[in-house]
């Protein structure tokens, strides 16, 4: 009984090392082909930048016409994803905000 069953277990291993290595290039394909599409941000500090305004459509209204984004603001210091930034007047009010939100303002 264990001659019959060796080629069949032989055939389940064969499987899944076929399987584990089809998803691992799967894999490296699809992590590859996002970080192709990724476009580094350069900011530095002193750049005006558009921060993302969110605001709840059905209570303005305004409605859909409502603005995207705020007016522009200096960028003080950025690290790792978050940035802190006051606005052009250079008031004090320091904000903070993910990296992900901003827009380069170009003037």
């Amino acid at each position: 009984m264990d001659e019959v069953e060796c080629p069949q277990l032989n055939s389940i291993d064969k499987g899944r090392i076929h399987t584990t290595s089809h998803a691992q290039s799967y894999q490296e394909r699809m992590a590859r082909s996002v970080n192709n599409k990724r476009h580094p941000r350069s900011s530095k500090e002193g750049d005006l930048l558009l921060n993302q305004v969110w605001v709840v459509k059905h209570l303005d209204p305004r409605g859909k016409f409502n603005p995207n984004l705020e007016d522009p603001n200096i960028i003080i210091s950025y690290t790792g994803s978050t940035v802190l930034f006051t606005d052009l007047d250079g008031r004090e009010e320091l904000k903070a905000a993910n990296a992900d939100r901003l827009k380069k303002y170009y003037t």
